[in-house]
């Protein structure tokens, strides 16, 4: 059907949006199978990581199973809380998603009514005022239009988080009617087994070579994002269905590279998006020092949990010590040089890491018991882990000190 430009809104938002954006024009797809019933679903800002809010994402999984079940239309808006994970979920599964644009100014509308044929069902473009704005409510002016739109547009809204004093609150107070918060029947709570510590020592499983001169060792962190070659799409499928998989901590990141008996390379922070494993030479002993938190990474560094390799092991591997310099020595660089560069940064002194890197994914397969050693932050993640695990696991304390003891 052929889309128009309209003063009203299309079937699926309440004529009341008009009270919340002022007057404007929507282009649009006016065909709207029924029942035209819209749900917005709203949250406060969500906290990180996010693989720790469980019980958020079984909030907005049951809301979308009864949306699915209804048939309902769920209006959304670009940068808004649940936006990104809407438009994952729809990618999967069947839901429809109206997703509303509001143009900033008339040179973006002007754009975007002129190329009618990309507009899909549901979706909607919202033009900047139709006119000038007169005296209107001060409150509301001073919030973010995209969640006016959401707040004044659907039929019902489903909240999912609010904090006290939000804009999410403000918004509430001013819509007042068809508000749903939605609750879980139990609080969900997932413990890992570093939720309790004890101890973990078998000296028989540590091979001779650890805190010998020669090792490499590669730590484990948080991510809080998709796996290295993990869409954010799966990833945040993972989240709303609550899969174990999308426990993204240093100890379940871990848990990862032993079940899969491989350390995915990865392109992030690295010049060039060259895809690498990266390896330090810092001995353990060494490391609590060199554990801090980079703001504008957000990570932490030097973790207490990762795999050591022997000199034997890494001897068989492809692994090249990492350049550090400025733009001279980068453009100084063949192409084969170029993965393992590491820039001097003037607040961070990379060189402290002592880094070596591999091109491509590092598979531990072909490594026997001797070969390596998995180390975990305390004795009941090591325990947990060891039975499963092909190769020796410590905690990393008990490593630390038989590296200072053998240094």
């Amino acid at each position: 059907m052929t889309a128009v430009i309209s003063a009203t809104p299309p079937l699926w938002m309440t004529p009341d949006v008009t009270k919340w954006l002022g007057p404007r024009r929507y282009f649009y797809q006016p065909n709207c199978d029924h029942p035209v019933h819209s749900v917005a679903i709203v949250s406060s800002r969500l906290a990180r990581p996010l693989y720790e809010q469980t019980d958020w994402f079984a909030k907005i999984r049951q809301v979308l199973e009864c949306c699915q079940k209804n048939n309902d239309v769920i209006l959304t808006a670009k940068k808004t809380t649940t936006y990104k994970f809407l438009h994952a979920y729809a990618e999967k599964y069947r839901l429809r998603l109206a997703t509303t644009s509001i143009c900033s100014t008339p040179k973006q509308w002007q754009a975007r009514i002129t190329n009618r044929n990309f507009l899909q069902p549901l979706e909607c473009w919202i033009s900047p005022p139709a006119e000038i704005q007169t005296e209107g409510n001060h409150l509301l002016e001073r919030l973010p239009l995209r969640d006016r739109l959401l707040f004044g547009g659907a039929h019902e809204v489903q909240v999912i988080d609010c904090r006290d004093n939000s804009k999410t609150q403000q918004l509430l107070n001013l819509r007042k009617h068809e508000i749903h918060f939605c609750e879980l029947p139990a609080s969900l709570n997932t413990k890992s087994p570093s939720d309790n510590v004890s101890s973990h020592t078998n000296k028989s499983s540590i091979p001779w070579w650890v805190g010998q001169a020669g090792t490499l060792a590669h730590w484990t962190r948080a991510i809080d994002g998709p796996w290295p070659q993990q869409s954010e799409t799966s990833w945040y499928n993972q989240l709303i269905q609550g899969q174990r998989e999308a426990d993204h901590s240093a100890w379940a990141t871990l848990n990862n590279i032993v079940t899969q008996q491989k350390i995915l390379a990865s392109h992030r922070t690295i010049r060039g998006s060259y895809k690498v494993v990266c390896l330090t030479a810092v001995a353990l002993d060494q490391w609590k020092s060199l554990n801090i938190y980079r703001p504008h990474l957000r990570r932490w560094d030097f973790c207490p949990y990762g795999v050591l390799l022997s000199p034997s092991a890494v001897a068989r591997l492809q692994v090249k010590k990492v350049h550090y310099g400025d733009e001279q020595l980068w453009n100084s660089l063949t192409s084969s040089a170029r993965p393992f560069f590491q820039a001097i940064d003037c607040k961070i002194d990379w060189r402290a890491e002592k880094e070596y890197r591999l091109i491509g994914d590092l598979s531990l397969s072909t490594f026997n018991r001797n070969d390596l050693v998995v180390f975990t932050q305390t004795g009941a993640e090591a325990t947990a882990l060891q039975t499963h695990c092909s190769w020796p696991v410590q905690t990393f304390e008990y490593l630390a000190k038989l590296a200072r003891i053998q240094t």
